[in-house]
């Protein structure tokens, strides 16, 4: 009976500690993530989703896919890209790709365009708020990034593609450093298009790799407190026997 105890008390730490297995999820049709909130590619229902993998719509002008996903520790949310070479079919990844984050309205929540200017890096990174397993060399400034657990959109597109309002209001403003990681213009309202305003669009450089996450790290907490219980009720049951 103790040993059963103590085997239950070891088991219930684990379960607590060991997150869910990470999932990736491969968009084979380009066409089902566009551009728009009302056509993002709904991934609300994977709560393990770690990677996104696919290659923007060449027969979209906009030449951005969308996201809707689900973010269940909003302090501890990153996103970041990696380059994917070239592929068999012969598009490439794309080099200086740009990442959004926005509300489930459309509204700008926060974005980078590159991950460091020295050394250069193109590609993008959206840090945690907590320091603890930030991908990212960047920290970004206080009250900018998704600050309640909720649906988020999630969005990618090749650099210097800026999203607009319906009155064609920029929903970030660039000041200058491509490195920072940006919050929204004030008073201005949810994403409604495009301004297309990267400079001879290469549609062979499509393919991305998104690896994200919100699982707070270390977990190390419940563990020590589950196998602690356990051990005491371990020893109490030697010691009455």
């Amino acid at each position: 009976m103790q040993r059963k105890i103590a085997i239950s008390a070891v088991a219930l730490g684990l379960a607590w500690a060991i997150p869910g297995v990470a999932d990736v999820v491969t968009v084979s049709d380009p066409s089902t993530a566009g551009s728009t909130i009302s056509s993002a590619l709904n991934l609300t229902s994977d709560p393990n989703l770690s990677e996104i993998t696919g290659n923007l719509d060449s027969t979209n002008p906009d030449f951005a896919a969308l996201f809707q996903i689900d973010i269940l520790n909003p302090l501890y949310f990153s996103a970041y890209t990696v380059f994917t070479g070239v592929s068999a079919s012969g598009t490439s990844g794309i080099q200086n790709p740009e990442l959004f984050l926005f509300d489930q309205n459309g509204n700008a929540v926060e974005m980078n365009d590159d991950i460091s200017t020295t050394p250069a890096n193109t590609q993008s990174c959206l840090p945690s708020t907590i320091a603890s397993g930030n991908p990212c060399p960047a920290t970004k400034p206080s009250g900018i990034g998704p600050l309640t657990a909720g649906f988020y959109i999630l969005g990618i597109s090749p650099s210097a593609n800026t999203p607009l309002d319906a009155s064609l209001n920029p929903l970030f403003l660039f000041n200058g450093d491509t490195s920072a990681v940006l919050g929204p213009n004030p008073a201005v309202g949810p994403l409604a298009s495009w301004d297309q305003g990267y400079s001879n669009p290469d549609f062979d450089q499509a393919n991305y790799d998104i690896h994200l996450s919100d699982a707070p790290e270390p977990l190390a907490w419940p563990v020590t407190a589950v196998l602690g219980l356990g051990m005491i009720v371990f020893r109490r049951r030697l010691m009455a026997r």
